[in-house]
């Protein structure tokens, strides 16, 4: 069986299927896209991160950027919008989170994602 590397804390190796995380950053500047290589522990992390802070995208989200953070209760100004495509599972359609954050939850949600390990797009 294959061995992948998972980027998630500290850097390992697991067996299993591939499971992948794109996540975008967009301020007013342009648009930042990174991925993490994930085990199945660490995709679970990460997707319950995202239910924490996030809004999950589903056919009926209206595509409207919000005004003030979206996170918990905070009425902050809206800072970014941070969008994550987590693939689980070979052939099965991504979970797909969008949520429009203040500069305080933008910068904790991507300390707790390891946005700083995650590698650019276009790296294996």
């Amino acid at each position: 069986m294959a061995m992948y590397p998972c980027t998630f804390g500290m850097p390992h190796r697991y067996q299993g299927a591939q499971r992948s995380a794109y996540m975008s950053r967009a301020s007013s500047s342009r648009p930042t896209t990174l991925k993490h290589r994930l085990c199945k522990q660490h995709a679970n992390t990460l997707e319950a991160l995202c239910d924490a802070m996030l809004a999950t995208v589903s056919p009926t989200t209206d595509g409207q950027m919000s005004m003030v953070c979206e996170a918990y209760d905070c009425v902050e100004p809206r800072y970014e919008t941070i969008y994550v495509r987590l693939f689980n599972e070979q052939g099965t359609e991504p979970d797909e989170f969008i949520g429009d954050l203040c500069r305080e939850h933008a910068d904790a949600f991507a300390s707790e994602v390891q946005w700083a390990s995650m590698l650019r797009v276009g790296d294996p």
